[in-house]
């Protein structure tokens, strides 16, 4: 900041107007004019804003240089762990092999334990992934059996199938009734249902979307239903209690 710009500053404190500071400082600075000031404050604040610029810079520069730095670290680090286990598994097959000299007997040593590793992953895969699959019970004591091989049981006299699409379930089953004149008739009975797991999977809500027989449409139950696992349930438990216990979790749909 110049002197005269200084000078016009103090007299402003001391009280005068700015009229009567720019007044007196003009006899000592002629040259001096507010707008040169200006000016000066302008050069020195772009002045500033340039060299912070250039700091904030040289800064990201030299973190992006350390963040190289890391990244080259963890790679190296990343192929060096993936080098000792390769070294590892490499030991560990000459080991296995070593007795066997001859080629071939190196060859069946090799798919042996391939066919022994294979079996290891193969028990450890649960043999189902699908909740559903078991039995389940209803409020009125029957029971719902959804087999791993897609095939339902509910006690009626017919065969069923199930297939589970997100929350859509359908149930498709064909049988035969008697009619009056004593001839037998088959057909085919579609049912659409609406599901949602509790939280621990030991219950469903369940509703009915749509019911089909013979490609045409029935009746549907309004309310939902509660289904709990056979597991969970005793033939002496008030089925209520699960009604009660499950009740936050029904879904907004029911």
């Amino acid at each position: 900041m110049s002197d005269s710009k200084n000078y016009y500053d103090d007299l402003i404190s001391q009280g005068y107007s700015e009229s009567q500071a720019l007044e007196f400082t003009k006899q000592y600075f002629p040259k001096f004019t507010l707008e040169n000031s200006n000016e000066n404050q302008n050069i020195d604040s772009e002045k500033i804003d340039a060299e912070s610029v250039v700091a904030a810079l040289i800064d990201v520069l030299n973190l992006k240089d350390q963040n190289n730095k890391k990244n080259r670290e963890n790679t190296s680090q990343q192929e060096s762990k993936f080098k000792i286990m390769l070294s590892y598994f490499e030991a560990f097959i000459h080991i296995i092999l070593e007795p066997f000299s001859d080629k071939k007997n190196r060859l069946i040593a090799l798919g042996v334990i391939s066919l022994i590793l294979l079996s290891i992953i193969a028990f450890n895969i649960p043999k189902t992934q699908e909740p559903l699959i078991g039995t389940w019970v209803k409020s009125d004591g029957q029971e719902l059996i959804f087999n791993e091989d897609n095939s339902y049981d509910d006690g009626m006299m017919y065969i069923s199938t199930w297939s589970l699409n997100g929350n859509s379930l359908m149930v498709n089953s064909t049988g035969e009734w008697t009619l009056e004149n004593g001839n037998s008739e088959s057909y085919n009975l579609t049912q659409m249902i609406r599901i949602s797991f509790t939280d621990d999977e030991e219950g469903i809500w369940i509703k009915w979307d749509k019911i089909l027989l013979n490609s045409q449409n029935e009746d549907v139950p309004i309310n939902c239903s509660l289904i709990i696992k056979e597991s969970l349930f005793n033939n002496n438990d008030d089925f209520s209690y699960y009604l009660e216990e499950y009740e936050d979790e029904k879904p907004t749909w029911c």
